[in-house]
């Protein structure tokens, strides 16, 4: 049985307690937590000096921050070397409440030299464990333009006379300009299956320059880009149906690169090259190198026989003395071409004579018209294909060619 009054008193209990509660005063919601900042790293472009320079990355906050910003960072090698083009120290950055922008300092490498590379190089500064902050952009990318102008190259070596008695200056190029004369010269391209020697390389514009006073051949490993695989770019510079002769005394002044796997070539083929092909046109090598033979360069024609293998060739090697390689100093290598007769020099010294009796079975083709090949191949039948002693990039460096005929 119930009792009225028990559930009076019940009542009245509630009523108090909800009269107390709505007397309470509201609690506050908690604050938001305040907005932490965007964090960024500046890019750099720099020039290299000719003595080391201080250059600075700046890092920035977006807004100010009620609590510290800390981040650790590094800088990393991409194409510039540690070392020998940048240095820069390893460490933690902190933003104390209320800064909103720091730098961190690198030391650019001097010299006087343009570097055998790209003229310009990279490296960036890595930022990461980021606290209390937001990460934006956490690398900064720092771009060095070379624009030395020296050459690595020895500047020493053998020159032969401007003129010679009884003889007259037909042409030449010193190669003093800004660029190739293209009424003179066109670039072939390409990698046209290994042209005929199992070659790696492919021939691109972009590996030719002219440079106080030289041609500048360069054979490359572009291992990121369009030429990978295969990796290998080079040049290869031709006057066919431009400049081409026949006799006279003919002078190359050059420096030749030696690395295993490189095959620098200055020669020669017959004008009627496209009408008989090869080896019917004939060839004149004036000078070849295989990188694993740094001290010898050859002297060769090739020629068309009767009889099989229609490829017969004849010619021989100058070796420099102990110690000495074609990549220390300039060289000149001369042809001395009269009719019916070829003979080979390095630095005036005769090593070898061809005479069209020499020739086995075959008519000369050698007593026409030869245009000019100038060229770095990489790999191939004869020198074999790079490896881990190779280095690259190598550079021939061509000073000057000099066509000289009897008066």
């Amino acid at each position: 049985m119930n009792h009225p009054r028990t559930l009076l008193l019940s009542a009245g209990a509630l009523g108090a307690a909800l009269l107390l509660g709505a007397c309470k005063p509201p609690v506050d919601p908690e604050p938001p937590e305040p907005r932490k900042s965007r964090v960024f790293v500046q890019d750099l472009n720099a020039a290299e000096s000719n003595v080391p320079q201080t250059i600075a990355f700046t890092i920035t906050l977006d807004t100010v921050s009620a609590l510290p910003v800390t981040m650790k960072y590094y800088f990393h090698e991409i194409t510039a070397q540690f070392g020998a083009d940048f240095e820069g120290a390893a460490g933690t950055l902190t933003f104390a409440p209320g800064e909103t922008s720091k730098t961190l300092e690198a030391v650019l490498a001097g010299d006087t030299l343009r570097e055998q590379g790209p003229v310009q190089e990279q490296f960036e500064l890595v930022c990461y464990d980021l606290e209390n902050g937001v990460p934006s952009k956490l690398t900064g990318l720092c771009r060095i333009t070379d624009d030395d102008s020296a050459l690595p190259l020895a500047p020493d070596g053998y020159v032969t006379p401007a003129s010679y008695p009884g003889y007259r200056l037909v042409w030449s190029d010193e190669f003093e300009g800004s660029e190739l004369d293209p009424a003179v010269y066109t670039f072939e391209t390409g990698n046209n299956n290994g042209w005929g020697n199992e070659e790696l390389q492919t021939y691109t514009i972009n590996n030719e320059r002219l440079e106080n006073g030289k041609l500048i051949l360069e054979a490359r490993n572009d291992a990121v880009g369009p030429f990978s695989p295969p990796a290998y770019t080079s040049a290869r510079i031709i006057t066919r149906d431009k400049k081409a002769f026949r006799y006279g005394r003919i002078d190359i002044r050059a420096k030749v690169p030696v690395t295993q796997g490189l095959w620098p070539a200055i020669w020669m083929l017959g004008s009627n090259f496209g009408a008989v092909g090869w080896p019917a046109c004939g060839e004149i090598d004036i000078m070849e190198l295989i990188g694993r033979e740094p001290s010898t360069v050859h002297g060769t024609a090739h020629y068309f026989s009767q009889l099989l293998p229609n490829n017969r060739s004849r010619g021989s090697k100058y070796l420099l003395p102990a110690g000495q390689t074609f990549d220390d100093a300039y060289h000149v290598f001369s042809l001395l071409w009269t009719n019916g007769r070829i003979s080979w020099f390095v630095d005036d010294q005769c090593y070898f004579t061809l005479a069209d009796t020499d020739l086995v079975n075959a008519n000369s083709p050698f007593n026409q018209e030869f245009f000019f090949i100038f060229n770095i191949a990489v790999g191939g039948r004869w020198p074999g294909n790079p490896d881990a002693t190779t280095v690259l990039p190598q550079q021939m460096a061509i000073d000057y060619v000099r066509v000289f005929q009897i008066q």
